[in-house]
């Protein structure tokens, strides 16, 4: 859903992890790249003391879950290959690689899983990260620079690039409204050059012919993204010298209510409505009750339970408290 309705979706619905992996160089299939958001999801943290002070610990990072709980989470459609697409899935992670670094004097990697299992007859995958990814993972907890990003629009994005466009977006989404952006809208450049990067595009792909990598790594990922993300809005504008392109700047937009397409599901319907009509309330209150607002914003915060804390969210847990209050 919208930021704003990602921010009420409940945190178990929530893949959230350092802008360091949403800003990473790596590549590998869809389906795999589903595999560990859910991996993320689901990643449970088990330190190991293997000698007598703090410092000899060993720290698994371990996600355990059943296939047919990630395939009915992401949905994913279920055809005569699912299985063997999630098998392979899992195999290539096995021995795929993330860079953190990488420049002309420095290069640094690592495997994302240090161990992978597929079970069918049990109905099993386990994955236990690398301990430096998983570290990196829950990073965002310490440093507060993560990526917020909802699974059931991970699930419905059906390409690679449109992923990492989410991923990268949501990595700056803390600026939205903030070093003179506008309300509801935050923005972030890449060069050509970063892109291939990013992406592990070789370097020579493309080479004059801008116009095809515009289409087949920009505007066609971009496009993807927008038609399954409510959570905002992505446009790009071309950033030119001397007639040549040399990067883009993103544009991300959060609308203050959701649209309702006559091609959503009776279930989707329910829950837009339900949202905008949560977005209207917190005008509502904040408007008529202005005296209060602060007041109310302040209890919110206090029940807040994460290390971090939504906007809109806050509001929505403001509006909860004055409707407490008997105000209508």
């Amino acid at each position: 859903m919208n930021a704003v309705s990602e921010q009420q979706t409940p945190k178990s619905e929530l893949v959230i992890q350092s802008n360091a992996i949403s800003r990473g160089i790596y590549t590998c299939s869809t389906m795999a790249r589903k595999v560990i958001a859910y991996c993320i999801l689901k990643v449970n943290h088990y330190p190991e003391n293997i000698g007598h002070n703090d410092i000899d610990v060993i720290h698994h990072f371990k996600s355990t879950f059943p296939i047919s709980e990630f395939i009915n989470k992401l949905g994913i459609s279920k055809g005569s290959n699912t299985y063997k697409q999630v098998k392979r899935a899992v195999e290539e992670l096995s021995t795929s690689v993330i860079q953190v670094e990488n420049t002309d004097e420095k290069y640094k990697a690592y495997t994302w899983f240090s161990s992978a299992t597929y079970d069918k007859s049990k109905d099993l995958i386990e994955l236990e990260f690398n301990q430096q990814i998983g570290l990196a993972v829950m990073q965002w907890r310490e440093i507060k620079q993560f990526s917020a990003m909802n699974i059931k629009t991970i699930g419905e994005i059906q390409s690679f690039y449109a992923l990492r466009y989410f991923e990268i977006a949501s990595s700056w989404y803390n600026t939205k409204g903030r070093y003179g952006n506008e309300k509801n809208t935050w923005k972030f450049k890449l060069s050509v050059d970063e892109i291939k990067t990013m992406f592990k595009i070789d370097k020579d792909a493309y080479k004059d012919r801008m116009n095809n990598f515009i289409t087949k790594v920009v505007k066609n990922p971009v496009k993807e993204l927008n038609n399954v993300n409510t959570n905002f809005q992505m446009s790009y504008a071309k950033l030119v010298e001397n007639h040549k392109t040399l990067g883009f700047e993103f544009t991300c937009v959060q609308s203050d209510s959701i649209k309702i397409d006559a091609s959503d599901s009776p279930e989707d319907k329910v829950e837009k409505t339900q949202i905008n009509e949560e977005l209207m309330d917190i005008e509502y209150y904040k408007t008529k009750y202005a005296d209060r607002w602060d007041e109310a914003i302040s209890n919110s915060k206090l029940q807040n339970d994460l290390p971090f804390d939504f906007d809109v969210l806050t509001e929505y847990r403001a509006v909860e408290y004055l409707k407490a209050q008997g105000l209508e």
